[in-house]
């Protein structure tokens, strides 16, 4: 697992949450209940709202990490609003080329939960969410999402970036 802190640059950070914003209350977003493989549901019972991001952002948005994600054929850009009980159980993204997650909120308590874990070998790592860090999955490694707490006063929102081919 790669971690790169302040990723975006500020003016694609802004038009990534004015994108956010603008959508949130929109009849936009597919539920992870509908197409994530059932094992990735197992203990979660929260609900990830996904939405594909406009291509002109698409284009900002990887134009910024162009130096970071791997070269991959088709590389798709979602939005992801993880909801009360929302996680996602441990899982080794298999199927992408590379699946990297770029933190929104400007700022994340601890006791929010939605914790990123990932397995390093033989020890497990823990990274609190940061706004504007990049965590890249570029070598099959397992990890997992803890469910958000149900006191969270707004929802956990990151940007999530596949490769496939």
């Amino acid at each position: 697992m790669k971690l790169f802190k302040k990723v975006l640059r500020e003016e694609v950070l802004e038009s990534v949450l004015i994108e956010l914003s603008e959508n949130i209350e929109e009849d936009v977003w597919g539920s992870n209940r509908r197409f994530w493989n059932p094992r990735l549901l197992s203990n979660n019972l929260g609900t990830v709202s996904v939405k594909t991001i406009s291509d002109k952002l698409k284009i900002k948005v990887l134009d910024s990490l162009k130096n970071i994600l791997p070269k991959s054929n088709n590389i798709v850009v979602q939005m992801y609003v993880w909801d009360t009980n929302s996680g996602i159980s441990i899982h080794d993204d298999g199927s992408h080329v590379f699946a990297a997650t770029v933190y929104l909120n400007k700022t994340w308590d601890a006791n929010f939960g939605g914790w990123f874990i990932w397995q390093e070998k033989d020890e497990w790592k823990v990274l609190l969410p940061e706004y504007n860090t990049l965590v890249l999955n570029d070598e099959k490694q397992n990890h997992t999402v803890t469910p958000i707490s149900h006191q969270i006063p707004e929802a956990r929102y990151t940007l999530q970036i596949f490769g496939k081919d």
